[in-house]
């Protein structure tokens, strides 16, 4: 089985969609915090089978409205619940998506530089929150490898734990504020529960020579010849994001989309292809940022090195409510190629939504 990449880093996608990762910058008391949504009377227990797992809440804890803690759209892909113990007590928010995957039987958090990508996320929370970072730790959580990542804001100490199971991450943040050292919310989770889940028989399905029409989407890809083979497809983020995988001689070629379908408003594509450059750069890869015209649309172009994948070229598009991304990764830059890619990609008209 030849090693392939992801396409688009499911950290890149995640500063891209979501617009604040704690609470406001403004300072706030505890009475501020607390009153923000009064606790809600929902039931003690949370569960997803897509996610595969169960939460159920001690005495003493009681879901509530995720915000001032949590400002970003509500998405179909990411489950986000809160819980708070008493009226001062700390508050906890979860966080539950699943992983795009391309490599059968390879999961996040394989390789150890997953958990550093994990703990660059922490931080780059941490840094929206306008939290300074006191310190990070590696440890076991439900048996599984954790990163935590401290920080404090001056008003509110936030402890975040991140994790994989399978291809699902999860996320635990812990608000402190009376800013008590040490894990606050520990008691709230005594009756998580995270289960494993089957994974897709066409995670084994033998690379074929595909030529791609997908009027979901509204996109088309031919490969420079029937020499590149196709893994594929892999979804992710609850099937709102979708990647083909081409694969010949040590390179790479990944067509994604991401349906948008969800957002009041479609993204501005700008923004959107900085948040995935500025998470890249967080990485450790070299990004030279530019515009090119091909498939009759203006693209950004993020060209990358370094970051432990090569050389890669990204082109981003936001169009017909779709994020497309085509991805070129190879050992060295062969702009023939690139051109090849880029000729090979074609947007069609799309179906129309189910009603």
């Amino acid at each position: 089985m030849p090693k392939l990449t992801c396409s688009i880093g499911g950290t890149a996608l995640w500063l891209a969609l979501s617009c604040s990762s704690g609470p406001p910058a403004a300072p706030r008391t505890s009475r501020d915090f607390t009153t923000a949504r009064a606790p809600v009377a929902d039931p003690k227990s949370r569960t997803s089978s897509r996610l595969g797992y169960s939460w159920l809440l001690p005495d003493g804890w009681t879901f509530r409205p995720p915000e001032p803690f949590w400002n970003s759209l509500s998405l179909p892909a990411l489950d986000v619940y809160a819980a708070q113990q008493s009226s001062e007590g700390p508050i906890l928010l979860v966080i539950a998506r699943d992983e795009v995957h391309i490599v059968p039987g390879k999961h996040p958090g394989d390789d150890p530089k997953d958990y550093d990508g994990l703990e660059q996320a922490g931080a780059d929370t941490l840094r929206e929150a306008n939290a300074e970072l006191v310190s990070t730790a590696r440890l076991q959580m439900f048996d599984i490898d954790t990163v935590q990542v401290t920080g404090d804001s001056g008003n509110v100490r936030i402890s975040i734990r991140l994790l994989y199971r399978g291809y699902r991450r999860f996320e635990f943040r812990c608000f402190d504020l009376k800013r008590n050292p040490g894990w606050q919310c520990a008691s709230a989770l005594s009756a998580f529960r995270i289960e494993d889940l089957p994974e897709s028989g066409t995670e084994y399905d033998p690379p074929q020579v595909l030529h791609l029409r997908d009027a979901r989407y509204g996109v088309a890809f031919d490969a420079p010849d029937d020499s590149w083979l196709s893994f594929g497809p892999h979804q992710g983020w609850g099937g709102t994001q979708t990647v083909w995988a081409w694969n010949h001689a040590g390179r790479q070629i990944d067509v994604q989309t991401l349906d948008l379908s969800a957002l009041p408003t479609q993204p501005d594509q700008a923004i959107f292809a900085k948040r995935m450059g500025d998470a890249e750069r967080a990485s450790g890869a070299n990004i030279a940022e530019t515009q090119v015209a091909f498939a009759g649309h203006l693209w950004h172009h993020l060209e990358m090195s370094g970051g432990g994948h090569g050389k890669r070229d990204l082109f981003v598009l936001v169009a017909q409510g779709v994020m497309y991304g085509l991805l070129i990764t190879q050992p060295n830059r062969d702009q023939r190629l690139i051109e090849a890619a880029k000729k090979g990609f074609r947007l069609i008209p799309k179906a129309p939504s189910p009603r």
